[in-house]
């Protein structure tokens, strides 16, 4: 059983980058942050 999960509109939305340049950084990224799932699986960093 697979739930998709959707994810609450973006707070600051003027900042938010193209899917296109956000696997760019993540490809290219010397270090980040890890997340992990909070109550009820909503991600949390």
């Amino acid at each position: 059983m697979s739930k998709e999960m959707t994810f609450r509109p973006m707070r600051r939305f003027k900042q938010e980058l193209p899917e296109k340049e956000c696997q760019e950084i993540l490809t290219h990224a010397y270090r980040g942050f890890l997340s992990v799932i909070g109550d009820g699986g909503y991600p949390y960093a």
